[in-house]
């Protein structure tokens, strides 16, 4: 009785498998159906991917700033055979090279970049086998703004994605790197910038932080608008990341919670007051370089990965762009990416993107689709 009854669980077990394994692959059929997407018609293209640069120094430093230690970030950086090339090659299309110290990319950013270069090998090259083990040149593009700390982001992360092993020597050791504007000013942007009921919303809160400011610094830079908000939470920012070996925070943690609060405020109510003329006029060259590389990509099938070294800023541009709320969003963090995939559905012929936020996939609203994490490539070409 007891060896029945073995055998027939067993056989239960064995026959609960099959039903199992049926059921799911019918379930994936009914999926595939529905969506018209099913993996097996679609073929990955190409990747473009904007990321912002890695943990810098301070860019506007505060009176007390500890010179000494930030020198120490930057001198602790990597060793690596490009950067005196890099430089040398480049200089003239750096906006940035005669500060030394300030806005300047740490030892902690280059780790970050080549963190996020090693996590997108394994996912593109490992995993998917969708980029060649070994560098191939011609796949590959490399774009930066003219700051001295993306471009060697971008260089970071290429060291990432293929490291000096998975190189041939006739590469060279610094990656080729093409320069794009990124422009920040426009005459209506400057003019909301002024306005002064923006900065009488905020006046409360200016008035919150000025107290705090001035009893730390009272012989410190002028704190007069909401400009000091962003510069001071930015440098507050740069300081959090290297507690405890950067100086003390100067002020209690709510307050200094509240610049950034603020700051992000500020800079979602400057976005959302500007006009869709205003805004093209600020987004369309750079969103435009990515619409191109990707149209290039489809019409070749070379160009398979296209990274955007870049800042802040341009993240939440782009964000914008794709119809996201900045506001409810907050300011990315160091080594944030976005990421859009370009597919190819086999079946139909027809071309659409996907986008991630940091690997976390992003809805594109503006795209107008009943799908608004597929948009077509149509549409996405002319979002902006």
């Amino acid at each position: 009785m007891g060896v029945h009854t073995i055998f027939f669980s067993e056989k239960m077990r064995r026959n609960n498998k099959v039903l199992l394994f049926f059921f799911m692959t019918i379930l994936n059929f009914i999926s595939s159906a529905t969506t018209g997407t099913g993996s097996h018609k679609l073929k990955l293209i190409s990747v473009a991917v904007i990321t912002r640069h890695g943990d810098r120094t301070p860019i506007d430093p505060l009176p007390d700033e500890n010179e000494q230690f930030w020198k120490a970030s930057l001198e602790k950086k990597p060793v690596s055979g490009f950067a005196k090339e890099m430089f040398q090659r480049y200089e003239s299309e750096l906006s940035d090279l005669k500060h030394k110290l300030w806005g300047q990319l740490t030892a902690k950013g280059c780790y970050q970049l080549r963190d996020l270069g090693s996590s997108f090998r394994k996912k593109y090259v490992n995993e998917l086998k969708f980029l060649p083990e070994n560098v191939d040149l011609d796949s590959i593009k490399l774009w930066s703004s003219g700051k001295q700390r993306t471009l060697e982001s971008g260089q970071h992360f290429f060291l990432g994605l293929y490291p000096t092993k998975f190189r041939d020597e006739s590469i060279p050791i610094v990656y080729p790197t093409t320069f794009i504007q990124i422009p920040s000013k426009n005459k209506e942007k400057g003019s909301i910038w002024k306005d002064s009921n923006l900065e009488k919303k905020y006046q409360t809160q200016l008035n919150y932080l000025h107290y705090f400011y001035s009893s730390v610094y009272p012989f410190g830079p002028k704190f007069d608008n909401y400009h000091s908000v962003i510069d001071i939470s930015s440098t507050l920012f740069c300081r959090q990341h290297h507690i405890p070996y950067s100086l003390p925070i100067p002020f209690p943690f709510p307050v200094v919670n509240q610049f950034h609060i603020l700051a992000n405020e500020i800079q979602s109510s400057v976005v959302n007051s500007m006009s869709k003329v205003t805004k093209k006029s600020i987004y369309s060259q750079f969103f435009s370089t990515i619409v191109n590389t990707l149209t290039e990509a489809k019409n070749n099938k070379i160009i398979k990965f296209s990274l955007f070294s870049a800042h802040d800023t341009t993240l939440l541009e782009v964000l914008d762009i794709l119809g996201i709320n900045i506001r409810k969003f907050g300011n990315p963090i160091y080594a944030s990416n976005i990421e859009f995939q370009l597919f190819e559905n086999t079946s139909s012929g027809e071309y659409f993107i996907k986008a991630f936020f940091s690997g976390k996939e992003l809805p594109i609203f503006t795209c107008g689709s009943a799908n608004s994490f597929e948009c077509p490539f149509e549409k996405f070409s002319n979002l902006f």
